[in-house]
């Protein structure tokens, strides 16, 4: 099934063959307005959700007042997952690897 103004599949939903799908955020959970799974289940409540375009929301005050920053921005992906605290990781250990290649 399809959800939202986007028509995003979700998880369990079928998927296409060859197609790298990304994250849908639990989409069909955020239009009942529920936290996506992930968010919900986390037991150490490390993973935050929330509306980047309110100042006053959770997410919003931790990112104005912690250090945060985006993996692989500097290619052009357009992020929007920001990882709080810590160093982003060195272009020697960011690289993608190929097909086949080991560790």
């Amino acid at each position: 099934m399809k959800y939202g103004r986007e028509k995003r599949l979700t998880a369990g939903a079928s998927h296409f063959i060859g197609v790298m799908e990304k994250c849908t955020w639990c989409v069909h959970r955020v239009e009942k307005g529920l936290l996506p799974a992930c968010v919900a289940i986390c037991p150490t409540h490390t993973l935050h959700f929330g509306d980047l375009d309110d100042p006053n929301s959770e997410v919003s005050k931790i990112l104005q007042k912690e250090h945060w920053f985006h993996l692989l921005e500097e290619i052009g992906t357009k992020p929007r997952v920001y990882y709080v605290g810590g160093l982003p990781p060195s272009h020697s250990i960011a690289r993608t690897l190929g097909v086949g290649e080991k560790i």
